[in-house]
């Protein structure tokens, strides 16, 4: 079992990296701020993720598939959809 959490898993992955070198790599790029790059990523496959299937959310939007919606990053990683719009 991983010590790193899967959906950090799945983001590093999204870069070509294991979540170690991905840690690094934004610690370098975001001094003082080496969350912010996973936290836009996962707000942003958040919403994908609700475009897809709305049912996995509450009210207040709310996730509650947890498990089906880290299945879902694996997913999209693995198709080459895991990229940051930016916009």
């Amino acid at each position: 079992m991983s010590a790193w959490n899967p959906n950090y898993v799945a983001y590093a992955a999204s870069h070509g990296r294991g979540p170690q070198e991905q840690l690094a790599a934004d610690a370098a790029e975001w001094p003082g701020s080496a969350e912010a790059p996973f936290s836009i990523w996962i707000s942003e496959q958040l919403r994908a993720f609700l475009a897809e299937r709305p049912a996995a959310f509450g009210l207040f939007g709310t996730l509650r598939e947890g498990r089906a919606f880290t299945a879902f990053l694996h997913q999209i990683v693995r198709e080459g959809r895991g990229g940051i719009s930016w916009s």
